[in-house]
């Protein structure tokens, strides 16, 4: 299992926050929570840092993007 620090709960806490402010619905912000844990749970290491946490992060960010840009219902 993957052991977060404090500090890198904050920064996915916030990211999932900021996204929640701007999310057309809690599909939404329910896909994008999975995806990140779907991505933390292929992450290599053990321990993620800061940095670990911010490239996930915006892994995470790009994939959305582009499953919206499909035009796929990103929340099914």
């Amino acid at each position: 299992m993957v052991k977060l620090c404090i500090v890198v709960k904050k920064i996915f806490f916030e990211s999932i926050m900021d996204f929640a402010i701007h999310a057309k619905s809690a599909e939404e912000v329910y896909e994008y929570i999975r995806m990140l844990e779907e991505e933390v749970k292929k992450y290599p290491k053990d321990n993620i840092d800061i940095v670990d946490a911010r490239n996930i992060i915006k892994t995470v960010n790009e994939k959305f993007r582009m499953k919206k840009a499909m035009g796929k219902n990103v929340a099914s």
